[in-house]
């Protein structure tokens, strides 16, 4: 997505400008800090069309997310209403997929919110691509607020093979079991059902 997005100056003044006021308004929980982040207001590649100018090189994440509601309602009060259980619970299945796959040429993964990752690796994503640990870089205010997350920092990769299975099971369980998981809501709720048919939720 960097590559994609090139010497796009505006872009990158508009993700260091949120970064620092992210920084000023740093929350030590998690949830103050989503919060926090949230306000900051939508996504820094919605343009003023509400389409994504990166959407060739969206993340995984973006590509697994089927919201059922317009660019304008990603806000503080709409915001959990975005995706619908089923399929975060397939996208845990996919991210850990490739996140595991990340350990093959010897790199740690991570995870977390799109405005600190993209800023943490445009400044840092030659040692990373290198094979380093992005953790070595991070700003260690991110961690605690679980802007940006990395499984057993400090382990073995095979230990960190077994984190990222432990936890892609746990995630699973949770979406498929819970009325509203994390605030997500089940399909059912969806309020165009049929919307929900493209996609497999079995």
């Amino acid at each position: 997505m960097l590559e994609f997005v090139g010497e796009n100056s505006d872009l990158r003044a508009e993700w260091q400008r949120r970064v620092v006021r992210l920084r000023e308004n740093h929350a030590d929980g998690p949830v103050e800090a989503q919060n926090a982040l949230i306000n900051l207001g939508p996504c820094i590649f919605l343009n003023e069309a509400s389409t994504c100018e990166v959407y060739q090189a969206r993340p995984d994440a973006c590509r697994a997310c089927h919201v059922w509601h317009t660019a304008e309602h990603c806000g503080p009060e709409d915001y959990d209403m975005c995706t619908p259980a089923e399929l975060n619970a397939l996208r845990v299945d996919r991210i850990h997929q490739l996140m595991l796959e990340e350990l093959n040429p010897g790199r740690r993964p991570f995870w977390g919110q799109l405005l600190p990752m993209i800023a943490t690796l445009d400044e840092f994503q030659g040692p990373y691509l290198a094979g380093g640990n992005l953790a070595d870089h991070l700003d260690q205010r991110w961690r605690p607020s679980e802007l940006i997350e990395f499984p057993a920092s400090g382990r073995s990769l095979s230990e960190v093979r077994a984190c990222l299975e432990s936890e892609r099971v746990r995630l699973r369980t949770l979406f498929e079991s819970e009325e509203n998981p994390m605030g997500f809501p089940r399909a059912a709720d969806a309020p165009d059902p049929d919307f929900l048919e493209a996609f497999p939720l079995d």
